[in-house]
Formats: structure tokens, sequence, C-alpha cells
């Protein structure tokens, strides 16, 4: 009895198991055949999504836009397109598509579908029947100046994810790049006028030594002119000279006296 319970076990595990893993993603419908009984035809969807990027310079979408084909600037949109396409050949429901910025740029508008406020973008697209495509365009806006490294080059990778009712999750990627090119400006220097009074002591006139000048006269003798002298006048009597007055006046005071 032990045994056969552990055969038995391992036949569910081996039988059951694979065919409830594909009834999570299989739709199947049974068919009345009348006298040839029913059948059962069983289909499943396949959910793809593509992300692209727009470029500014021709308008067209690719996936990724290198630093060779354009560079965004601070405050300039970015254009995004995510299409998903149901390639199966059953319908799916509850197809979910989110969209997740990276730094730098912030959420601007969609075609459709919400923002949670963060930097995630949520479209609820429903149902898609088999072998439709739908496609959603976000805009997204680069941040200002202040943000961005500057002088450099900075490459950031948008993803998109979609998965649906019975679907696992899929997931595409489109990268873009970025400057923030910031110019050094160096400041004109503000003159400041100063002025300075001096005072200065009236200088006092200094008299030119003379220079003799040669001449040459017709004879070719060199003839050098007499040079200039000053002199002081005189500004009284000579002392010596007054000394001689002396004995002359004496003897006219005795003179004088004699007469008398």
């Amino acid at each position: 009895m032990k045994y056969f319970l552990i055969i038995l076990g391992l036949t569910i595990t081996v039988f059951l198991l694979p065919k409830a893993a594909l009834a999570a993603t299989a739709t199947c419908t049974t068919t009345i055949n009348g006298q040839y009984g029913t059948s059962s035809t069983c289909t499943q969807g396949a959910l793809t999504i593509q992300k692209t990027v727009q470029n500014p310079s021709n308008g067209n979408f690719v996936n990724n836009l290198t630093s060779n084909d354009y560079l965004f600037n601070p405050l300039s949109t970015i254009t995004f397109q995510i299409v998903v396409t149901n390639t199966g050949n059953a319908d799916l429901t509850n197809l979910v598509i989110k969209d997740v910025l990276p730094q730098y740029v912030d959420f601007a508008s969609t075609s459709n579908g919400g923002f949670d406020g963060s930097k995630t973008v949520i479209v609820n697209e429903g149902t898609i029947n088999a072998g439709v495509s739908d496609s959603v365009t976000i805009t997204a806006r680069v941040e200002d100046s202040n943000t961005i490294p500057a002088n450099v080059v900075t490459c950031e990778i948008n993803q998109s994810f979609a998965y649906a009712d019975n679907q696992s999750q899929v997931q595409s990627n489109a990268g873009f790049c970025l400057q923030n090119p910031q110019t050094n400006v160096t400041p004109t220097p503000t003159s400041t006028s100063t002025t300075t009074t001096s005072t200065s002591a009236t200088p006092t006139p200094t008299i030119p030594a003379p220079t003799s000048v040669p001449s040459t006269t017709s004879g070719g003798v060199t003839v050098f002119p007499t040079p200039r002298t000053t002199s002081t006048p005189s500004t009284g009597a000579d002392p010596i000279s007054l000394l001689g007055l002396i004995p002359a006046a004496f003897a006219g005071f005795k003179l004088r006296q004699k007469n008398k």
C-alpha cells in the first residue's frame, strides 16, 4: 500500500502538473461535431513588445540613439514609442504596459495611460486581439542644467515592460544620450579708479654747468670758446681799507681841537 501511494504521487506530478501549466497559458475550445463526437482546440497567445526612441534630426523611430546620432540638451523633449503585439491566435486580456523613465528626464505626456508621480507610466490596454498591435507614445523632458553633469556626454536607458493574463512579462529598452554643454565664462574685472593726491616740494632750479662746445676754424684747428665765469658783486667796503682810515680820522680830530 505504501509503494502504491508513492507511485500514484509521482504519476500526478508528471502528468497533471504540466496540464495545469498548459491550462494557464492556453485557451481551449470544445466543439461538438455531431456523430463524430467532440473535439477540443487549444490556442496560446504570444505577447511581444518593441521600444523605440525618435531621432529629432529626421523624425525616425529607432531602437537606440548613440552619441554620434543625436545629443539631447537640457529642457529638450524626447519622444518614445512602445508597440505591443499579440502574435498568437488567441486574445490577450488585462494587458498592462509599464514604462520606467531613467534619471535626468521627467514625464511630460502620454497618448494613453497615466503617470504614477515618480518615474513610471502605466497603461492599461485591456484586451488585445490575436494578430493585433497597439502603440503608446510617451514624451519626456530633459531636466535643467543644474542636475545634469556639465561638459560630458551621459547615456541612459528607458525601460518598458508588458504583461497580460497567462503571459509572462516581456521587456524592451531604448537608449539615448544627452549633454550639458556649459561654457566657462571669465568674468570681466571691475576697475576701481582711485584718486591719489600727492604733495611735492617746489623743485629748486639748477643752473647747468657751462658746456664748452668745440668749433672748428677754417684752418682746421679746433678752438674752444672762453668758459663762462660767475662772479659775486661786492656788497660793501673792504675791511682792510677801513682800517687805513683810522689814522686820518685821528689826525683830523687833533687838528680841529688846535684850531679852537
